[in-house]
Order: structure tokens, then sequence, then C-alpha cells
């Protein structure tokens, strides 16, 4: 069995650094439907009822569909690094969440193509000579509500380029019902992530509309080094509850 040290030294469980670095890093598997990940036979697909198909609107409105889908993951990637040798519980903590980081980055490309290529998704272009990103929301919630998209429960994810300029707006500091903190940012009924791998685009989605499977498959760290792969893939059951938006 392979040695794994755990230090406290104030600084918390290296492993938790780790794995928080990593959720942080992948917004669509902490905002998604991932209620499938702990089961094994998801490698190789499962069924996964998720999200509304439809709502009915009226003074009797009827009973909400849900869509039925397939999801597997099936996309490997890990990342293997060195612990310095006599390193402390902070040098270690730091270490391991640069590299939960890394792994979330890469986790999240995956399952932004995933996304990405799914046919039937709406799609806006965004010129930011001409306009700006809280016209842009504007938009993609009218899109939204005219597809029937519940209210509740919006994403939208941007590199953090975007993130600060949204940020920053001026529309954004007069309004009293949008809240910032820390790296949330809640404007139009959309909950705002960052993420830097995206590079001038968006994601705007219901969380019922994605469903994202981040499976470890191993985690190993010893004394000298770290090893931790993962599955993941990700499919849109409901494509007209996501947007996807070209900034230029």
């Amino acid at each position: 069995m392979s040695e794994i040290k755990f230090f406290d030294g104030g600084v918390g469980m290296p492993d938790a650094a780790f794995y928080n670095a990593l959720e942080s890093a992948a917004p669509y598997a902490a905002t998604a439907d991932r209620s499938y990940e702990s089961d094994p036979a998801i490698q190789t697909g499962v069924p996964v009822v998720t999200g509304y198909q439809n709502i009915t609107a009226g003074a009797n409105p009827g009973t909400s569909q849900l869509a039925s889908v397939t999801l597997a993951a099936n996309t490997p990637r890990g990342v293997t690094v060195a612990i310095p040798a006599g390193a402390n519980s902070q040098a270690v903590a730091n270490t391991l969440r640069e590299a939960g980081r890394k792994l979330g980055v890469e986790l999240a490309k995956v399952q932004v193509a995933a996304i990405r290529s799914t046919t039937g998704i709406i799609e806006l272009t965004l010129n930011l000579s001409r306009s700006d990103l809280f016209t842009c929301l504007i938009d993609v919630k009218t899109a939204m509500d005219e597809r029937g998209c519940p209210a509740e429960g919006r994403v939208l994810v941007m590199p953090p380029a975007l993130f600060g300029e949204l940020a920053k707006d001026q529309t954004i500091k007069d309004e009293t019902d949008i809240e910032v903190s820390g790296k949330v940012l809640k404007v139009m009924g959309f909950t705002a992530y960052e993420d830097e791998g995206l590079d001038g685009e968006m994601l705007i989605y219901h969380k019922d509309a994605v469903a994202v499977a981040q499976i470890a498959t191993s985690y190993e760290r010893t004394s000298a080094r770290l090893d931790a792969w993962y599955l993941t893939g990700a499919v849109v059951p409901i494509p007209d509850h996501v947007c996807y938006v070209t900034v230029s």
C-alpha cells in the first residue's frame, strides 16, 4: 500500500486543498446534475433523468415533463506532480492546490466541448465594440424566457476577464438586486462563475439542462508525488435551455 502522509499545521488537509481547487475550477460539474457520478456503471453509460422538457403556462399548468438521456464518462484526464523532499504542510497544500486547479481546468475543457457540440442550443454573438455584457444578458434572458426555461437555476460561466468587466459595469453597480460575493456574481437571474479555460466565449444554461460526470478513477499521494486521474463527460438533455455566446 502506498504511503500517504497527512499534515495539518493550521492549513487544513492538503488533500482537501486538492479537491476544493479542482471543484472551484470545474464550474460545470459544480452546477450541473452529478447525481450518478458515484455509480461505476456510468463509465459505460447510464440513463439520466433530469430537467424540464416542457413548461405549460396558464392558470392550471400541466405537469412538467422530464428529459431522459444516457451520460457516458469516458474521457480520461490526469495530473502527476512531484512533492518536494522535506516539504512542510503549507508547501504540500500549495502543491496539491495547484495540481487540483490544473486538473479542474482540463476537466472543464472536456465538459464545455461536450456542451458546445450539442445541436439545437441557442447561439448568440456579442460585439463588445457595439454593445456591453449587461445588454447581452438581457438578450440571453429573453431567448431563454421565450423557450420556457425556468427562471430559477440559471447559470452563467465566463472567462475571468469578462467576469471582471461585468462586475464593474456601471449598470451592475447601480442595480440594488445584484449580489457580488467573492467570485460569485448574481445578475439578471443568472449566477455567474469563472472558467479560466474559456477565451472570448460564454456559456449560459439552466442547471437541469446539463448533466456532468466527473469521476475519480485513481488518487495516489505518497511523500514524493501525487497521481490523480478522472473520467469525465457531459451531456445536454435540454438543448434549448443552453446558450453559447461568442464574444468579439
